[in-house]
């Protein structure tokens, strides 16, 4: 056998980067998971219990995720990878591509919320003005 075949049998598959096995700094809780819970059930802080903040998600049970802005808050930072898991350690699995697309799908979706609510705004004053005697 030469040395070459017996370096090949023997070698590991490498984890992917970003996997909690590669980096002790890596938690086992995913990125995508977290976000995915705190666009759906953000005023409820589940994101918060799935990363370990038991109080803060408790909290923000109680105040509807800070009347959303706190959840609004999570979001973005989720989106941007800068939310940490409660043993301070960085969610794995991180995917800038699919988080950045969540970002600007959202972005996109209030700018229509908000210009479909000015056009309605506007035809809304069109029909309740009565003319002055």
């Amino acid at each position: 056998m030469s040395n070459e075949t017996h370096e090949n049998e023997n070698r590991r598959p490498v984890p992917p980067q970003g996997h909690p096995k590669k980096n002790p700094n890596i938690s086992n809780k995913e990125q995508m998971t977290a976000l995915v819970f705190a666009l759906l059930f953000g005023c409820l802080g589940v994101h918060r219990f799935y990363t370990g903040y038991k109080l803060i998600g408790f909290l923000q049970i109680i105040t509807a995720g800070g009347c959303g802005i706190w959840t609004l808050i999570d979001i973005i930072s989720l989106i941007f990878n800068k939310f940490k898991t409660a043993d301070n350690k960085q969610l794995a699995h991180y995917n800038k591509l699919a988080s950045r697309t969540i970002f600007w799908y959202g972005v996109v979706i209030v700018l229509l919320v908000v210009l479909q609510m000015a056009i309605l705004g506007s035809q809304l004053q069109k029909f309740t003005m009565m003319p002055q005697y």
